[in-house]
């Protein structure tokens, strides 16, 4: 995971954690804070409160003055159950392996990286061989042991030969790079996962972790049902 991506991360957090505290109200934060999203008008989803104390969430454009959307209301307790289920049955998912090592450590023992590795070596030795044999092809030239028609043609041959190599030991350089990169997210991951295995309350920095948006439908009058979309951070 590169300085970067760690940077934005750390950003990210510290905006949703203050805006957490800006929504705190009666000793309940707002632990979906800077995630919920209306899934028509992208709008952002804000906190209200019912007469009888009951917390719950609306499209923001769909309230006074705006009246721009349609209300997309979902009560803050039903959210909590809904997100609750979803993160463990993410965090189960990734727990399929008895020891979730076993599963890092068939990752990293991948014969496509052994393979790779090898290719690459490989072409390290042909493309210095090739550089080598130009140099010598210049000093039987200086020799006169080749015309300097000769040494053109063959140099150029080599140099042909020395550029595909080069280009064929670029791409899988940046291939490596990017199963390097893809592992260590992946080691990340499995430390998030081994840190909320048995998780038992839902909260801010949990969402976070996992979360980075939730996209709320508006909520079917018969059937009852709404479509909740959690998109993931991985």
């Amino acid at each position: 995971m590169n300085l970067l991506f760690l940077k934005n991360s750390f950003i990210k957090f510290r905006v949703c954690l203050v805006l957490a505290k800006k929504q705190q109200k009666i000793g309940i934060a707002h632990i979906f804070a800077g995630k919920l999203i209306c899934i028509d008008c992208k709008s952002t989803m804000v906190k209200l409160e019912t007469s009888k104390g009951k917390y719950y969430f609306n499209c923001k454009l769909a309230r006074s003055p705006y009246k721009k959307c349609t209300p997309h209301i979902i009560h803050y307790e039903n959210l909590v159950n809904i997100v609750t289920t979803k993160i463990a049955d993410k965090i189960n998912t990734y727990c399929e392996f008895d020891d979730i090592t076993e599963k890092l450590n068939n990752f990293k023992g991948s014969n496509k990286v052994d393979l790779l590795l090898k290719d690459s070596t490989t072409l390290q030795k042909e493309i210095e061989a090739l550089a080598n044999s130009i140099t010598n092809l210049y000093l039987d030239k200086t020799n006169n042991i080749i015309s300097e028609q000769e040494f053109i043609e063959i140099s150029s041959n080599i140099r042909l030969r020395k550029t595909e190599k080069q280009t064929e030991y670029e791409k899988i350089s940046k291939e490596l790079e990017a199963i390097k990169n893809k592992q260590k997210c992946h080691n990340e991951n499995v430390k998030l996962i081994e840190k909320y295995r048995n998780f038992n309350e839902l909260n801010f920095r949990i969402v976070n972790d996992f979360v980075d948006c939730i996209k709320i439908g508006i909520r079917d009058k018969k059937t009852k049902e709404q479509t909740v979309e959690i998109h993931w951070n991985f």
